[in-house]
């Protein structure tokens, strides 16, 4: 019976498109290991795998492509397995995974994560850096206990619970000198022609911008994208790129600003960007999945029940 390690062999080679020297260097194994493999096989079962053509295997025979589908299945419900079982020793040590863009983290959890850990260290926390894209994904198919998304999450409200943590708009950065610079307020419109970056396709920022424009009717030039908000801004300080990234009013993001000499204008009918905070209803939580979403609502919340995040105010 064929081993999970020999249908990995036989599936390599069939994606090398059959060249044994360029499959075995994937499987970081010898070429000679490779054909004492195919050659046990065929020897051992009776049965011939691959179409030979002087000598080299050139593709599967009927029975090796019968064989060769069945391998894909075992091995598609061994990675399902492999999964599972991963997700429930991160379940039993106590791991809490926990989904939010790189920029998010920054702003906003760079004190209350290693603060929490340090308060609770019998806690796992394992942070996957994703755009909202990405994040929703990721907890729709169980590989994150709780993610911060962008609105609209598009989720059925009744499998999730959701708590807005901020409430922002898209405006545009752009160096002191560029042509629009002089305008009080700019219009989308106003964009067109320009060289444009923002946050990449696994953001929802991307979609958001693109349905905007085809509300406008305009075609931006987007240049190129990142997750890194540093990266995106800089890309403006000597240039006439214009940068399309959610704004925060916190005195360090102000003084980032200042420094590179980057300035921002707000956008007639703008983008609202607000990141959520969500994870699926269950029967029961953990303890510390509890007590970490709980403590996370706490910190973003005031008294009144009202954003400490607010930017739209």
């Amino acid at each position: 019976m064929l081993e999970i390690k020999q249908m990995e062999y036989l599936k390599e080679i069939v994606n090398s498109d059959y060249n044994l020297r360029i499959a075995s260097e994937k499987l970081y194994l010898s070429q000679s290991a490779l054909s004492q493999f195919i050659k046990k096989f065929e020897t051992q079962y009776g049965i011939i795998l691959f179409q030979r053509k002087k000598g080299r295997i050139v593709g599967l025979t009927d029975s090796g492509r019968k064989i060769y589908e069945a391998c894909l299945k075992v091995w598609d419900r061994n990675d399902v397995l492999v999964d599972i079982i991963d997700r429930e020793r991160s379940r039993q040590r106590g791991t809490i995974r926990f989904g939010a863009h790189p920029t998010l983290l920054r702003l906003f959890f760079t004190k209350f994560i290693p603060s929490f850990k340090l308060e609770n260290p019998e806690a796992h926390i394992e942070i996957l850096e994703n755009g909202s894209i990405r994040n929703r994904e990721n907890l729709l198919s169980d590989r994150l206990d709780m993610a911060i998304i962008v609105q609209p999450t598009e989720l059925i409200e009744k499998d999730f619970e959701e708590y807005p943590l901020v409430r922002t708009e898209v405006v545009a950065f752009l160096n002191p000198h560029h042509p629009l610079e002089k305008k009080r307020i700019l219009t989308w419109e106003d964009l067109r022609g320009y060289p444009i970056v923002t946050y990449g396709k696994d953001d929802l920022l991307n979609v958001l911008i693109n349905d905007k424009m085809a509300e406008e009717n305009i075609d931006l030039n987007i240049i190129y994208t990142s997750d890194s908000w540093d990266y995106l801004i800089e890309g403006a300080v000597a240039t006439d790129i214009i940068a399309l990234l959610p704004t925060v009013y916190f005195p360090m993001y102000m003084k980032r600003l200042e420094h590179l000499g980057i300035v921002e204008k707000s956008i007639v009918n703008p983008i609202l960007y607000i990141p959520t905070l969500v994870r699926p209803v269950k029967e029961r939580y953990t303890h510390f999945e509890s007590f970490f979403f709980d403590s996370i609502v706490e910190y973003f919340y005031l008294d009144n029940n009202s954003l400490k995040y607010d930017f739209l105010e």
